[in-house]
């Protein structure tokens, strides 16, 4: 296992658990609501060597009630060979929606705050905002004991949304997404 790669599951988990805490509740930023746009560049460590692709990347973030969101996240891949769009994982039914409710304290959030049933395999998600950025770290374990913390990281800025992406394996980094994204909502409507 290279150092480089290695991330401790125990820290990580602590920064997430660490995010809980006490106060008022917030409400999340309206710029970032809408249908977000754009392309990212993946780099994918689970198969030995990194391998690097460009994706078209779609994003939801929706209100729901006063101060709850949810989070959609969806892919294209465009073959090289074909010039063919391949759906990854669209925004539609079959997404995951977790709903991040305020959890009491000052612009924090929790989904699923139940996180003993791995039937579902939605994982336990946690939310709260740096400044100009949307923090999401979401923890899953599968039937297997296997755990996995995704880290997402949303920054508003004066073109749209940068985005990184994390996502931890048993403490070992498996995958890495970073792009810009552009709201195409608030762009019809303007």
């Amino acid at each position: 296992m290279s150092l480089a790669r290695s991330v401790s599951f125990a820290a990580v988990s602590l920064f997430v658990l660490g995010s809980v805490g006490s106060a008022e509740a917030g409400s999340i930023d309206n710029r970032f609501f809408g249908h977000w746009t754009g392309g990212a560049t993946v780099t994918d460590y689970a198969a030995g060597a990194p391998k690097t692709m460009d994706r078209d990347v779609e994003l939801d973030i929706r209100r729901v009630g006063v101060n709850s969101f949810e989070v959609l996240n969806g892919q294209t891949m465009t073959t090289s060979d074909k010039e063919m769009r391949i759906s990854i994982e669209p925004i539609g039914a079959s997404a995951v929606h977790q709903v991040f409710e305020p959890i009491g304290t000052t612009n924090r959030w929790a989904a699923q705050r139940d996180c003993t049933d791995i039937a579902k395999r939605k994982g336990c998600g946690w939310a709260h905002l740096e400044g100009g950025t949307l923090v999401i770290d979401v923890l899953t374990v599968d039937a297997k004991g296997s755990q996995t913390i995704i880290s997402t990281r949303r920054q508003l800025t004066d073109d749209g949304i940068k985005v990184s992406f994390h996502r931890i394996t048993d403490g070992e980094l498996a995958r890495f997404v970073e792009g810009t994204l552009k709201n195409v909502t608030r762009d019809k409507t303007s």
